[in-house]
């Protein structure tokens, strides 16, 4: 797909890059519109388990949604794939999905301890993808310059309004 060889280090690459497909090239009123329909819709249903799923549905969505933009992101930068913010990717995916299933550990240190590097870790993904943003639109990130976007990719929901037209004509530009 690539002439240069540094994007094909990962297996889901093509996925985000595909020029028909990906997180990548999605609107946000696109994103906004499948959160807030999966949101409405596990309040109406009555029946727990599938309202259980469909917030588990988002917190896939949001945290696959990182993960694919974090790497492409990376991608455009050219920089080596970051483990340790793919491995707080899967792990916000972990914990959701424990919770959703009322996962018992029965002590609460061992909760406490999870849950603060649950929040640790959210912090930490908001924060690898504001400095992946603007090194990849060749932006200065020293002296946390990228304030702003932390706070939308914190705020997740309302700052894709703001974050993925900067995304998208990033990977435009590129692939063109």
């Amino acid at each position: 797909m690539f002439a240069d060889k540094t994007y094909q280090h990962c297996w889901y690459i093509d996925v985000a890059y595909n020029k028909k497909a990906g997180m990548n090239r999605l609107k946000n009123w696109h994103i906004f519109s499948f959160i807030l329909i999966l949101l409405v819709a596990s309040q109406l249903i009555v029946d727990k388990f599938l309202a259980d799923l469909l917030i588990a549905g988002i917190f896939v969505f949001v945290s696959t949604y990182f993960l694919f933009i974090g790497d492409t992101l990376r991608q455009l930068a050219k920089e080596k794939t970051n483990w340790y913010f793919v491995f707080n990717c899967f792990y916000l995916l972990l914990f959701y999905v424990l919770l959703i299933l009322d996962f018992q550990l029965g002590n609460g240190a061992i909760v406490i301890g999870l849950s603060v590097y649950f929040v640790f870790s959210y912090i930490y993904v908001a924060d690898e993808l504001a400095v992946a943003l603007r090194k990849a639109e060749g932006k200065n990130t020293s002296d946390f310059k990228q304030q702003a976007e932390f706070l939308f990719f914190f705020l997740w929901p309302v700052g894709i309004w703001f974050l993925q037209p900067r995304i998208n004509k990033l990977t435009v530009e590129r692939i063109k």
